[in-house]
Parts: C-alpha cells; sequence; structure tokens
C-alpha cells in the first residue's frame, strides 16, 4: 500500500476550487482537491493557513462570509470528518523566516508554506500556483539546506518543482504520486 502524501495547500487553490465555474483554473483546482480526498491524502492545517483560509471578506462581519466556495467549504468540512487533516503547531521561532533572509515580500507572505513542510513528517507537498514565490523559493533553497527538501506543484498547470533531485527518488517510488503526475500530464 502506498503512503500517504501530506499537502499543504495554499489559500489560493482552495479559494479559487469551483467545479461548476467557466474558468478552466477553477476547475482545475477543484479536480486537485478532489483528488486529494479521494486518495485519502491529508491536507496540512497550521494556525497560520486556518486564519488565511477564513479570512473574511472585507465588507462583511459576518463569520461564514469568507472567500471560499460553496464547495471549497464543503471539501474542507468532509476533509476534516473523515479525519483526513493534519494539524501541526508550530513555535514562533521554529518558522523559517526567522532563520533566512527573506527580504522579497513574496516569498515573506508564504513563508508559513515552508514552515509547514518542514515541520510535517513523511512526504508532504506544497501545492500552489504563486509562480514568482516558488521561484524565489527556489532561488533561496541553493543556500539554505533546510529548505532543499521542499517539492512545490502547480495544480493549475501540472508544473512540478523539486528543490533537490534526491528528493525525486523516495517520490517515484509512490504508487499515488505516480498517479497524481499521470493524471495531470
Amino acid at each position: 500500500m502506498a503512503t500517504s502524501i501530506k499537502w499543504v495547500v495554499d489559500t489560493n487553490i482552495v479559494r479559487g476550487a469551483n467545479p461548476a465555474s467557466d474558468k478552466p483554473m477553477a476547475k482545475k483546482c477543484a479536480e486537485f482537491l478532489n483528488f486529494i480526498k479521494q486518495h485519502k491524502h491529508m491536507v496540512v492545517m497550521t494556525d497560520d493557513i486556518s486564519q488565511e483560509w477564513n479570512k473574511q471578506r472585507p465588507t462583511s462581519g459576518d463569520r461564514n462570509n469568507t472567500y471560499m466556495s460553496k464547495f471549497s467549504k464543503d471539501w474542507r468540512s468532509s476533509m476534516v470528518a473523515r479525519g483526513l487533516v493534519y494539524f501541526c503547531k508550530i513555535a514562533d521561532t521554529d518558522k523559517f523566516y526567522h532563520s533566512a533572509k527573506l527580504d522579497e515580500e513574496k516569498t515573506i507572505k508564504d513563508a508559513h508554506l515552508i514552515d509547514a513542510v518542514l515541520n510535517t513528517e513523511g512526504i508532504c507537498i506544497i501545492a500552489s500556483d504563486e509562480d514568482n514565490c516558488r521561484k524565489a523559493f527556489l532561488k533561496i533553497a541553493q543556500t539554505e539546506e533546510k529548505i532543499k527538501c521542499i517539492v512545490w506543484l502547480n495544480p493549475t498547470d501540472s508544473s512540478l518543482t523539486i528543490f533537490d533531485s534526491q528528493k525525486l527518488e523516495s517520490l517515484i517510488l509512490n504508487e499515488t504520486f505516480l498517479k497524481l503526475i499521470s493524471r495531470t500530464s
């Protein structure tokens, strides 16, 4: 049996998911979230990720008026109900931005994704369509040994970035990862 993959799903993927949308990107995000659920993978939830997912629309004080679509809210509830959410506590001292030189706003904004991977055991992959951020972290990985373990998938265009080629070997041996790659090709 294949090992379950843990996914750090960026807010833009969750918020953008809508299978009924006319927009291809929204459909791809929804397909990706369904893939995670169908294969019983886990989604990593930290305090920072939860706060970002729950961010309310600026025009409303209503707790239920988040940026998430109904599909995304239902998906999240289903993942929690199935026990497929990996809750990860990260101490401030363990946060990546304390140890690295994160000059650019785009890296500081999404450093919590790196924190989640670094504090999660097993195969853990970032899912985000923030390509500028991915490129910035890839550059940082050249000098920061700590983040060379990162694998980053953009589910909207199926691009995969492996910060260190040694990580590829463990992924290739994972049966469900191969299903994902063949599905997105």
